[in-house]
């Protein structure tokens, strides 16, 4: 009998070892599976990288310039905007000069406009057509002698 349990120890040590072995032949194919993965993972990461990376820098070089070009655009438009201030400054200053000469001369063009507002248009009328008839027998001798 001891024989018989002797055999059923190692029978059923048997059938525990295959088991065992079974699953761990599972086990190392899903090793086999994960690390093929893995592989396959890193070489995508790899290739991306290869073809990011130098995307990447040329996009940051370009950038680079694109803010080089940003910044001296805004000097000049700050250069540009001082300029204008000048300009300003200067009309202002025009302006307020073509005002006070606007305010001397309006006095003068007020007594200028009140002479002539003064002068009797008949009576001057009158003057000419004297001067007129004055001088005329002098310009019929004045013919006479061309």
């Amino acid at each position: 009998m001891e024989q018989r349990e002797t055999i059923n120890e190692i029978t059923g040590n048997n059938e525990m070892t295959q088991e065992l072995l079974q699953i761990e032949k599972k086990q190392f194919s899903m090793l086999r599976i994960m690390m093929i993965a893995n592989v396959v993972l890193a070489a995508g990461l790899v290739l991306a990288l290869l073809l990011v990376v130098p995307r990447l820098l040329t996009v940051a070089s370009e950038a680079e310039t694109a803010l080089k070009e940003v910044n001296t655009l805004a000097g000049n438009a700050e250069k540009t905007l001082e300029g204008i201030d000048e300009v300003v400054e200067n009309a202002n200053t025009t302006v307020g000069s073509a005002g006070k000469v606007l305010e001397e001369n309006a006095e003068k063009m007020e007594e200028a406009l009140e002479h002539i507002n003064g002068i009797d248009f008949e009576k001057l009328n009158d003057a000419i057509r004297d001067l007129a008839q004055a001088v005329e027998p002098l310009a019929n001798l004045g013919r006479v002698f061309s």
